[in-house]
């Protein structure tokens, strides 16, 4: 590596690269060369940080014997292997790779093992920064951004976003599990969903795949039981009321406890109250217009909106009727809950004949147990809710994955972080 114009020596110029590079010792740098963009091609380039040519850097380990990757014994070479190229980050935007012949050596105890490259993973062509920067970068930006701006395919990013999200799902632990919460989430436009769970205790996702049907629950147990966990030691379940998943609830975990998330059992209510307006609305114009009146709680309504919603009230309409049903069922939640009082709002619910809130009040009646408990308890799946806000913002940047097992596998690159401390244990 001849010196520059300036005097920059071969060896200043091999110290910063080893620097860069961080290579140990018995891996040296025998030649380096850097080809830059045609002049008139860089000059048409107008982006502000532009790719202004390559670097190639040729790797070669030490003569002699080299150390077992797995003792560090000094071994003899067993054999060479052809030439890999790794993309490093780029220097100086100039875009980087590596180049080395992978050697062999025959450990005393071991046997025949590839001396160690710490710089990449085995089986990628990017070295492990190049891959770390990908990872962060995916936590705010597309995937099909990103590969159009280091100039790479994104079907060679998914694949390293998929290494990483399986070596953090093999490493969930799920030992000591008691309290889980259940939910679905649309993957993409259609009837395509996929379900998440929980650990209500931790606030971490630690399941999910693709359908919502009652065999989720059961691949859930043996995903768990494989990670240490016992079905036996859940006692409580939070969910919404899914026919499929209380169905595979009292199957997997007979011993749980179902717990119906209020913020379900209120939503239905909702619903109810949004049906009854649009029907009454056919006969009384001053309802048109004021279907947000009644969705949103009063305290989230703008001074004029609560002024619209007070005149509304004070005319005897069926929507106001359902719509205080609504405010009593929260007044539930909010005091102190208990049998009696939901039995007295089941009470007004199934004499209101209003048939959206009857329906309601028969399902809270069937599920009774269940949406008791969720009041008393104060356990919810407020978690889970968080967690699909940060999954639907991640879906609207990319516009929605073209993969289902695309959006899994970036869950859990999203809610676990990647310590590069312990780089070794998601690279093997």
């Amino acid at each position: 590596m001849p010196g520059d114009e300036r005097g920059v020596s071969a060896e200043r110029v091999d110290r910063f690269l080893r620097m860069t590079l961080e290579l140990p010792e018995y891996w040296s740098i025998v030649d380096a060369t850097l080809s830059s963009r045609d002049a008139e091609v860089l000059a048409r380039d107008t982006r502000l940080t532009r790719e202004r040519g390559q670097v190639d850097i040729t790797l070669a380990p030490a003569e002699g014997k080299l150390p077992c990757p797995e003792c560090g014994v000094a071994s003899p070479r067993y054999d060479q292997r052809p030439e890999q190229t790794w993309e490093h980050l780029p220097l100086f935007d100039f875009r980087t790779f590596l180049h080395a012949k992978p050697v062999r050596i025959r450990c005393p105890e071991h046997g025949v093992r590839t001396v160690a490259m710490p710089w990449a993973r085995p089986d990628s062509g990017f070295t492990l920064e190049y891959e770390f920067r990908v990872l962060d970068m995916v936590k705010d930006t597309p995937v099909h951004s990103i590969a159009r701006k280091l100039g790479v395919t994104d079907q060679r990013l998914w694949r390293v976003v998929h290494h990483y999200a399986a070596a953090i799902r093999r490493g969930v632990s799920f030992t000591g599990i008691r309290h889980l919460g259940i939910d679905e989430k649309a993957s993409r436009r259609g009837h395509n969903y996929i379900s998440l769970v929980v650990d209500l205790d931790t606030h971490k996702v630690i399941f999910a795949t693709e359908g919502r049907d009652g065999s989720v629950l059961t691949e859930f147990v043996h995903t768990m039981e494989a990670g240490g966990g016992s079905r036996d030691a859940v006692d409580l379940v939070t969910m919404d009321m899914s026919a499929a998943f209380i169905a595979g609830v009292e199957r997997e975990f007979p011993q749980a406890q179902i717990i119906f998330d209020k913020f379900h059992v209120i939503q239905l209510v909702t619903e109810a109250v949004d049906e009854v307006r649009r029907e009454e609305q056919k006969e009384v114009a001053e309802l048109k217009g004021s279907r947000y009146l009644f969705l949103k709680n009063p305290d989230n309504l703008t001074r004029k909106q609560q002024a619209q919603l007070e005149s509304l009230l004070h005319v005897p309409l069926k929507t106001a009727r359902a719509y205080g049903l609504r405010l009593q069922l929260q007044e539930f939640y909010e005091n102190e809950p208990s049998e009696d009082a939901l039995n007295v709002w089941y009470a007004r619910a199934i004499r209101s004949r209003l048939d959206p809130m009857k329906r309601v009040a028969k399902t809270v009646k069937r599920h009774w147990q269940g949406v008791l408990l969720g009041a008393t308890t104060k356990l919810t799946n407020a978690v889970l809710e968080g967690i699909n806000s940060v999954i639907q913002a991640a879906k609207s940047r990319a516009r929605g994955y073209r993969r289902v097992q695309n959006l899994i596998n970036m869950i859990f690159i999203l809610f676990y972080p990647i310590d590069r401390l312990l780089a070794t244990r998601y690279v093997k």
